[in-house]
């Protein structure tokens, strides 16, 4: 911590070079600080990347919906393979850091904070048929200019790899 990146919820993002997140096992980790609380009304990116494939759009985000649920993991129009929960106080805290790793694996998806499962689902990701043309960014969603994240994000890290538990406790 200490040289995170600050968003102001408006008009802030870093854009990545990153293009192909086609693996099949990986995970994305990150300390995240948000000024803003959970039930704002606003859908908030925290990060993401679309995709396409004909007609179909997909891609892997972590976001906060105008529903107030937060979701994180692939989807597509050929199902939802996120997970989703109700954002909370207790899981999306305003102003205070806290640790997050989503890990996907032909099991499905996990969402951790400081090392404790919050979130499930079991299906399989559909990863492997999208054209991945869109930019990785950090702070929106990429291609949308609506979805800005107001707050920190510092140590964001994507692995090629499913972690363990114990490489996520650490």
């Amino acid at each position: 911590l200490g040289q995170a990146m600050s968003f102001d919820g408006s008009d802030d993002y870093v854009s990545t070079s990153l293009t192909n997140l086609n693996f099949s096992g990986g995970s994305v980790s990150w300390w995240q600080k948000p000024s803003t609380a959970h039930n704002s009304g606003a859908a908030r990116a925290i990060w993401g990347q679309l995709a396409v494939s004909g007609e179909d759009e997909g891609g892997l985000t972590c976001e906060i919906l105008g529903s107030n649920n937060w979701s994180c993991g692939w989807f597509s129009t050929f199902g939802d393979r996120r997970v989703t929960l109700a954002a909370s106080a207790s899981n999306y805290p305003q102003n205070e850091w806290n640790y997050y790793t989503l890990v996907w694996n032909s099991s499905g998806t996990t969402l951790y904070m400081n090392g404790s499962s919050i979130a499930t689902n079991g299906s399989s990701p559909q990863i492997s048929i999208f054209d991945w043309a869109e930019a990785f960014e950090l702070g929106r969603l990429s291609g949308f200019s609506n979805t800005y994240f107001p707050g920190s994000i510092d140590d964001f890290r994507i692995y090629t790899r499913a972690l363990s538990i114990s490489e996520i406790k650490q």
